[in-house]
């Protein structure tokens, strides 16, 4: 089993990472990946033996090298603390979702003008139309400064309140999580 946290207290974001689900950061216009997946093909890739490209479709990357309620006595968590500014975009996503779509497509997405609840549905769509062969989870956040607090992207409004945390995959056609303010 893996596992990608998030846990923000404004502006710091921390996060708790183990096996092959993701979170990247989208500001600027560009995409930075802050965790590193915990796979045998991730491993080839740092020992230049494979290439990030040939990774994405080789049989090693779903052979998980550090999962939660692994074989192994001990779990390694990687802990990870970053500064959040107004206009971030926070994405946690399964393997499910990465699997069918690269970082340029994520990218492409996350640079969207719409709500984060739209970005979601948008990724899994695409996700599920390139072949959806694994449950895919998406749990996005927009930060954006409104008024003195945080709030909704679009229109300087502010969001309805959302469902708490967690908000898993299932199988099928995957999970929408929106986390504002």
């Amino acid at each position: 089993t893996t596992l990608t946290m998030a846990y923000v207290t404004w502006p710091e974001l921390h996060i708790a990472h183990v096996g092959d689900s993701r979170c990247y950061l989208a500001r600027d216009g560009e995409l930075r990946r802050l965790t590193r997946d915990h796979t045998l093909a991730e491993q080839l890739v740092e020992a230049h033996a494979l290439s990030p490209e040939e990774a994405r479709r080789s049989r090693f990357r779903h052979i998980l090298v550090n999962a939660v309620g692994g074989s192994a006595k001990s779990v390694r968590v990687d802990l990870h603390s970053f500064e959040l500014v107004p206009g971030d975009r926070l994405l946690l996503c399964s393997d499910g979702l990465t699997g069918h779509l690269g970082d340029a497509a994520l990218a492409e997405q996350l640079s969207q003008p719409v709500s984060a609840e739209d970005s979601a549905r948008a990724l899994i769509d695409a996700a599920n139309a390139a072949g959806g062969s694994d449950n895919i989870t998406v749990v996005l956040a927009h930060f954006c400064r409104r008024q003195g607090r945080l709030g909704s992207c679009r229109r300087g409004l502010l969001p309805p309140p959302v469902p708490p945390l967690p908000v898993f995959g299932g199988g099928g056609g995957g999970s929408v999580g929106c986390v504002v303010g």
